[in-house]
């Protein structure tokens, strides 16, 4: 159910907003669309370095016990404020996956040449792998928060 769960969020996320512009706007409102639905690399790379301090945090809580109200108070707020910046990981990793798939449509519907075929293959490809990074990055969260994390978020 996880697997349908993330394509679909996949399709409405990041697949109708682009293939919308391209029906609404044409090829120069879908490049400008595009561009302004991918993030920078370095706001992934902080998205990304959130997400991993978060799965040290929620491990810590899994292997020590704190026995200190105030330090499990702290550590709860800071466990909730890091898996927001995880699941933000996993949104801008949904958009850019609906961002390549949706190229594939558009170009097997409305611009098929055997020329650029390498180059669609490989972008609906990446898409595909990211699309699969989602489904496992959805997952572990889900894990991490609900086996590894005493007091739930």
């Amino acid at each position: 159910m996880r697997i349908l769960k993330e394509i679909f969020v996949v399709i409405l996320l990041g697949m109708f907003p682009v293939l919308g512009a391209f029906l609404y706007g044409g090829v120069e409102y879908l490049i400008d669309t595009m561009k302004s639905m991918l993030v920078h690399k370095w706001i992934m790379y902080y998205s990304m370095f959130g997400a991993a301090a978060f799965y040290f945090v929620a491990y810590l809580d899994y292997r020590f016990l704190f026995h200190n109200a105030r330090v499990e108070s702290i550590h709860n707020l800071v466990s909730s404020v890091l898996y927001e910046a995880a699941c933000s990981l996993l949104g801008i990793l949904r958009v850019a996956s609906g961002v390549l798939l949706s190229v594939g449509v558009i170009w097997l519907i409305y611009d098929f040449d055997l020329n650029n075929l390498k180059k669609v293959i490989f972008l609906f490809g990446m898409g595909i792998v990211a699309t699969i990074e989602c489904i496992f990055i959805g997952a572990s969260l889900e894990h991490a928060k609900n086996v590894w994390l005493r007091n739930k978020i």
